[in-house]
């Protein structure tokens, strides 16, 4: 099986064998230390504004954050929560090409 991510600024999605399995908005949630990723987090966006994260993958560096957020240190410790997510719920196995635009 072919594994391809798909990373962008504004929705990672995972293609598998050329078909689109899996997609997910760059957007985290803060829920009470708890992260929760993609179209969840980004349905609470405006219900929980100060909890949402939108600009990790935009501005994707290893800066220390302003504030704190569910004890994450930089927006890259975000993006690698939101992929570690993404293959946690997906359950890929194999290889996995990724693709950056």
């Amino acid at each position: 099986m072919t594994n391809i991510l798909e990373l962008n600024d504004s929705r990672i999605q995972l293609w598998q064998d050329g078909e689109l399995a899996y997609s997910s908005p760059g957007y985290a949630l803060d829920q009470g230390g708890q992260l929760v990723f993609g179209t969840e987090a980004m349905a609470q966006a405006r219900l929980h504004p100060r909890n949402v994260e939108h600009r990790y993958w935009t501005e994707l560096s290893l800066d220390p954050l302003k504030t704190e957020f569910a004890g994450k240190r930089h927006f890259g410790d975000l993006a690698h929560a939101h992929l570690l997510d993404i293959a946690a719920s997906t359950g890929v196995d194999g290889d996995v090409i990724i693709l950056v635009p």
